[in-house]
């Protein structure tokens, strides 16, 4: 079955809400639940810790940003060509990334009184920085290879054509091979994601049956991968993120947690309740990304300065409401106006030099 084929509407409301929500619990689990070492009077798991105890999970909007990319990714990639694929991701991932390593890596060491480490900064400009061994100049880009990794593996099968045979077989067998090659050299493993490589393969599973139907094969790969994911997230990522965070969290509830949003994405996509939200849901999804690029640092300096005259509670208030504002100032004053000429610029230079 070839690209030709007439696609439903790429526009989904509720998928867009949903990045939000995603975002958001990334944003309140880094504020109340993560240690860093700068902006609470109280590192954070301490001052709120029985809210942390559930909050804890909000690091999991990082698997539900990762369902939701395998469906929207390979709806972006079809029917379109490899300069129009590459244009589409460049315009639209790096304006606000180049805006927030800058903002993050040159200003606030400024502001703050630091130092400021130009090579790094300039590494992480790429967002190659983990393959070449770069300090991150703030942690939530490690989120970004992994993006890079996934776009790789759709343009490679955009190359031999992109089919839903192809696709099926991408969702069966990558993440096998991804496990099986961490088994035998975890280097290269890096670059097949076998801790998250289920996520996207759930979700563009939900892809194939949003876009050509329901099949008990599309069906059961999608189940697959979502044992699969939840296995794994409840396993390797739950130790990792218990260590660093110092909040236990339940590896059954983990487990079930991560059942729970692929399900989520699925009614979301598949079921009438697509539509709901309209317009201001596809407002709040377009927040998603600069509100979790630039929320970690930004946000934790604004607690700093209102905590203490608001108090714990109010200074979280105030510094979710401040980083929300400030991914629509991003949105609104980088994004909007670069994001398209870029994207036309690498699409007509990419189909130059293609021809």
């Amino acid at each position: 079955m070839s690209s030709s084929i007439p696609l439903p509407s790429r526009r989904l409301p509720a998928l867009d809400g949903l990045r939000f929500v995603a975002a958001l619990a990334v944003v309140i689990f880094h504020f109340t639940a993560s240690p860093y070492g700068l902006g609470w009077s109280i590192p954070a798991p301490q001052g709120f810790s029985r809210l942390a105890q559930f909050t804890v999970y909000g690091a999991m909007g990082v698997q539900l940003f990762f369902v939701v990319s395998g469906f929207v990714i390979l709806m972006s990639a079809w029917g379109r060509t490899i300069p129009q694929f590459v244009g589409s991701r460049v315009g639209r991932i790096f304006p606000a990334y180049i805006f927030a390593v800058l903002l993050t890596g040159v200003l606030y060491p400024i502001i703050i009184g630091g130092e400021v480490n130009l090579p790094k900064v300039l590494m992480n400009l790429t967002m190659l920085q983990q393959p070449f061994g770069v300090q991150l100049v703030d942690g939530v880009y490690w989120t970004m290879w992994v993006e890079i990794c996934f776009y790789v593996l759709i343009g490679i099968v955009l190359l031999r054509g992109i089919t839903v045979g192809r696709v099926t077989a991408l969702v069966a067998f990558w993440p096998l091979v991804a496990i099986l090659i961490r088994n035998v050299d975890t280097r290269a493993a890096d670059f097949f994601q076998p801790l998250f490589a289920p996520l996207f393969a759930a979700g563009m599973g939900l892809y194939l049956i949003y876009a050509f139907g329901h099949s008990l094969l599309r069906w059961a790969l999608v189940a697959f991968n979502a044992v699969m994911a939840a296995h794994l997230t409840s396993g390797t990522w739950m130790r990792w993120t218990s260590e660093s965070v110092g909040v236990r969290q339940d590896p059954l509830v983990s487990y079930f947690v991560v059942i729970g949003l692929i399900a989520l994405v699925a009614v979301c996509v598949l079921t009438p309740l697509r539509q709901v939200g309209g317009k201001y849901a596809t407002l709040a999804g377009s927040l998603t990304y600069p509100l979790y690029l630039t929320h970690v640092y930004w946000g934790l300096l604004v607690v700093g300065l209102v905590e203490p005259a608001l108090g714990k509670w109010g200074a979280l208030v105030v510094a979710i409401a401040a980083v929300v504002a400030f991914a629509y100032v991003i949105v609104r004053y980088v994004e909007r106006p670069l994001g398209p000429k870029l994207r036309r610029n690498i699409e007509s230079a990419l189909s130059r030099e293609i021809k």
